[in-house]
């Protein structure tokens, strides 16, 4: 999910493009394609997702990548269109790629808004506070990624939303969106079920290698017979662990 607080939303004329492109890339196959985009539009004055299927509609997008998954997209798109709990629904005229709009009110009474539409389909609920953006948070189920945008003025609601954000996901992004996934020893590629199995773990990263792994402890234990790493003259030079105090020194 993506959070866009009040000042941010009525500010960046760039941030329908951005998420336009971010929604849409891969044909909206990648695992942090911005599926709900939460806002927060008390006055009801930015039409956000009208301006968001402006953009989309410029876009052109190959087909996806096998035909089950594009029939999937198209029967889950279909189903929309008879759902009562949508306040608009814009179709692309160029490409598949649909957008959704529901208030944050018929978002929670309907759990099947909840569901993914795996494709270049995105949801935007429309908040009028930060206190519904807050309840909208706890509604959902374990995620990959959330991003919070707001500006200097929506700092002190970043702030609020931030506890209730952070329970959910395994990534927050500030700034930009979220499909961007680098490899790198800082990546946390991962989150609370049904996201990932285990929330403690990333696929994407160095620390990637810790999925594969189990820990098995040697005691009473024989010189030669343990490990390098684990043997008293440290033959690898380790910073270990021993009694509490990190040392590379031999025992």
């Amino acid at each position: 999910p993506v959070f866009v607080l009040q000042n941010r939303l009525e500010s960046d004329e760039n941030l329908p493009s951005a998420l336009a492109q971010s929604v849409t890339l891969g044909t909206g196959q990648f695992c942090t394609n911005p599926g709900l985009i939460v806002i927060c539009d008390p006055e009801s004055k930015t039409n956000f997702g009208a301006a968001l299927a402006k953009q989309v509609n410029e876009l052109q997008l190959p087909p996806m990548v096998h035909a089950s998954i594009q029939n999937q997209y198209d029967f889950q798109v279909e189903s929309l269109k008879t759902n009562s709990a949508l306040t608009a629904l814009y179709f692309s005229a160029q490409c598949s790629a649909a957008i959704g709009v529901s208030t944050a009110t018929n978002f929670l009474k309907h759990s099947m808004l909840a569901e993914e539409v795996f494709g270049p389909f995105t949801l935007v609920v429309e908040c009028v506070s930060v206190e519904e953006m807050k309840t909208v948070a706890t509604h959902l189920e374990g995620q990959l990624t959330a991003t919070l945008l707001g500006n200097d003025k929506d700092q002190k609601d970043l702030e609020a939303l931030l506890p209730w954000v952070q329970e959910k996901v395994g990534r927050i992004l500030f700034e930009g969106v979220p499909t961007g996934v680098a490899v790198t020893q800082a990546m946390h590629h991962g989150g609370p079920y049904p996201a990932t199995t285990d929330s403690r773990y990333t696929s994407v990263g160095t620390d990637a290698i810790y999925r594969w792994l189990r820990p098995v402890s040697y005691q009473d234990c024989p010189q030669k017979l343990l490990p390098a790493a684990l043997q008293n003259e440290n033959p690898l030079r380790l910073l270990r662990n021993v009694n509490g105090t990190l040392t590379t020194d031999v025992l």
